[in-house]
């Protein structure tokens, strides 16, 4: 099917006399509304691709009251023919943090994302605060900006659901 758009569009392109290079991604889309720059999440362990630059780390499901923090480490990569800045990591929410890695340690607030050379990686690391939130399902991003564009570049989602409290059953013992 590919085969077939690339070799129409290639055909439109050649009747209307204009030369183009038609070059369509071989694996997953963009996400919708966000900018293919180069920036490629990986799917890796319990991440799926959403599309080519959006990655989901599905935490399962988890019991109220105390469920804690579901964290995963997301690994993006430079697939562009030219270095990518990465500005900024922006949470969609107050309970959501990102963090750049540099091997495995968290790089501070303070140091500088190093550029990504072409074919370079970095790992991000995505924690939710699970505790305060309504039982029901449950779904935070972390948006990537590079530089020189507006958009987000990619996403990083955090997904699962949380369980209602249940009531804790205590046996009665009995009386000697």
């Amino acid at each position: 099917m590919l085969n077939i758009c690339r070799s129409l569009l290639t055909y439109f392109f050649l009747l209307a006399g204009t030369s183009l290079l038609v070059s369509l991604p071989a694996r997953a889309a963009p996400a919708p509304g966000f900018p293919f720059v180069g920036l490629r999440v990986s799917a890796g362990k319990a991440i799926t691709l959403a599309a080519s630059n959006a990655g989901v780390y599905k935490f399962g499901t988890r019991s109220l009251p105390a469920p804690g923090l579901a964290q995963a480490e997301f690994e993006l990569r430079n697939t562009a023919d030219y270095p990518l800045t990465v500005d900024r990591l922006q949470p969609t929410c107050h309970c959501t943090t990102g963090v750049v890695m540099m091997g495995s340690e968290v790089l501070d607030a303070g140091h500088p994302i190093p550029i990504l050379l072409p074919g370079a990686s970095l790992k991000v690391r995505v924690t939710v605060i699970l505790a305060g939130h309504a039982p029901g399902p449950l779904l935070k991003s972390v948006l990537i900006f590079v530089s020189g564009h507006s958009d987000p570049a990619a996403r990083l989602d955090m997904s699962g659901t949380l369980l209602p409290e249940t009531p804790v059953k205590t046996k009665k013992t009995a009386k000697n």
